[in-house]
């Protein structure tokens, strides 16, 4: 007799767990990209990994949006009174750093 778990978490990057643990304003995107990716893989098999890497992007985003720390920080920057610094500013600190 074989013992089956009771309970098992959902996989992470099944699309439908990454759909539902989006907002609703990225969910139309998300699909695009999916059907796009999976109707790829499906005319070459070669595709299969760039399927995995949109599903690994939209759950690295699902997280992020999920996580309130982020949507802090989101916040922060939007209201910012201060403008941020350019990217000549970071390139010329990593050079003198």
């Amino acid at each position: 007799m074989s013992a089956y778990p009771v309970h098992q978490d959902p996989d992470p990057r099944d699309p439908q767990v990454i759909h539902d643990w989006l907002p609703a304003a990225e969910r139309p995107e998300f699909l695009r990209e999916y059907r796009d990716a999976l109707e790829a893989a499906s005319e070459d098999i070669a595709k299969y990994k760039d399927l995995q890497d949109v599903l690994t992007h939209w759950l690295v985003i699902a997280d992020a949006l999920n996580d309130p720390r982020y949507r802090e920080a989101l916040e922060r920057a939007r209201t910012a009174e201060t403008p941020g610094i350019s990217l000549d500013e970071v390139a010329a600190m990593r050079r003198d750093g």
